[in-house]
């Protein structure tokens, strides 16, 4: 059985209800969504990857990031996955 799934953005939109964020999936029915509230309020956009994760669902997708001021310093790693986008090297998410 799978466990993850990727949508690009004709596939599902995201909406607002009473404060709480939800993305409606495309199905195999016609005409039918899989709504699922999120815990975010975050703008998701492009392409989306779904993982089922135990008794959750995580939505992975690709933002732009924003640096509001020069680095400096001694170069350090990035990891990148799919259970946690970024960890820097002091274990910050």
């Amino acid at each position: 059985m799978s466990r993850s799934a990727s949508f690009d953005a004709s596939m599902y939109w995201t909406f607002k209800e009473k404060g709480r964020q939800y993305i409606a999936l495309i199905s195999l029915e016609c005409g039918k969504r899989i709504v699922i509230p999120l815990s975010g309020n975050l703008k998701i956009w492009g392409m989306i990857h779904l993982v089922l994760k135990e008794k959750r669902v995580v939505i992975h997708y690709a933002a732009p990031l924003r640096v509001s001021k020069q680095l400096e310093g001694e170069a350090v790693r990035i990891e990148a996955g799919l259970s946690d986008v970024f960890t820097d090297d002091h274990g910050k998410k």
